[in-house]
């Protein structure tokens, strides 16, 4: 299909709107992917492995790109990145913690109640 096509263009400018975003905060593209994509009735699992696919191709590419600054970065400025791993140790201690109480301890939430925060949450972002 041609870009000129009306279908085509939608998805790209949806595209564009979404990069935008996620690179200009931290939310993500997906704040801004998963209603249209649910609006247009696009089957949830589609969408779901959408927003993973997209996920693993954005982190991989920012992790290689920030790995490789931080080398030549470290290089050129060793004196700055004395706390890091001192600092990574720390925060990991509570990070896991915060994960296996979110996990096992803290009760379980339905999926109705979890779209309804995303929804609000989604027309927050909007507002904002």
């Amino acid at each position: 299909m041609p870009l000129s096509d009306p279908t085509n263009l939608l998805f790209t400018l949806m595209a564009l709107i979404a990069a935008i975003i996620a690179n200009a905060t931290g939310a993500g593209g997906g704040v801004v992917f998963v209603p249209v994509f649910h609006h247009l009735q696009i089957d949830a699992k589609a969408i779901f492995a959408t927003s993973f696919a997209i996920q693993c191709f954005g982190m991989t590419a920012g992790s290689l790109a920030w790995r490789r600054h931080a080398a030549v970065f470290q290089q050129r400025n060793a004196g700055a990145w004395r706390h890091y791993w001192p600092l990574i140790r720390l925060f990991s201690v509570p990070t896991v913690i915060g994960v296996l109480l979110a996990q096992y301890v803290l009760p379980t939430f339905d999926a109705p109640l979890i779209k309804q925060v995303f929804k609000w949450f989604s027309i927050l972002f909007g507002l904002f």
